[in-house]
């Protein structure tokens, strides 16, 4: 029974180390899919002048919640309340979920000039950040796993 037990635990920490670093994977995902999809509308919007609605009608291959955003933008409602509407189901850092309601508060309304800046700002800050999350995701799930390792070894050996 105490070897039940003992297995019990370990497998109980890998599966929490695995949550974890899909976590991690997942964070990294949605910052990446932001990233990109705010540079394409920088892009549309320096070149042809593309509204946020015109934009979310063509813009596709992304995650199912960037892609109900998009669905909501492209149905008329502004970006920034369709943000505030799927904000708290994304997996996305604080910094970041600043840095993008900032950005989509005044989306569409000001005069180009001003708009590319602020994109060019949130792109910039969300790209520095999301280098910081490439570089630090795997020492990050390392250390979990080293970390949750030693706490597994000692349940185990308290346990037996």
């Amino acid at each position: 029974m105490t070897y039940v037990g003992s297995l019990a635990v370990t497998l109980a920490i890998l599966f929490a180390w695995r949550t974890y670093c899909s976590f991690l994977g997942e964070e990294l995902s949605q910052t990446r899919a932001f990233l990109h999809a705010l540079r394409d509308y920088r892009e549309k919007m320096r070149c042809y002048l593309t509204s946020p609605s015109e934009w979310a009608r063509v813009y596709s291959g992304v995650p199912p919640l960037l892609a109900e955003l998009l669905k909501r933008v492209a149905d008329g409602e502004p970006i920034d309340k369709a943000y505030s509407a799927v904000r708290e189901r994304l997996c996305l850092p604080c910094d970041v979920d600043e840095v993008i309601s900032s950005c989509f508060s005044g989306l569409g309304e000001g005069y180009l000039d001003t708009e590319l800046a602020a994109l060019d700002s949130a792109i910039s800050r969300i790209g520095e950040r999301e280098g910081r999350m490439a570089d630090d995701m795997a020492r990050r799930c390392k250390v979990a796993g080293a970390l949750l390792g030693a706490c597994a070894v000692g349940i185990v050996i308290l346990v037996i």
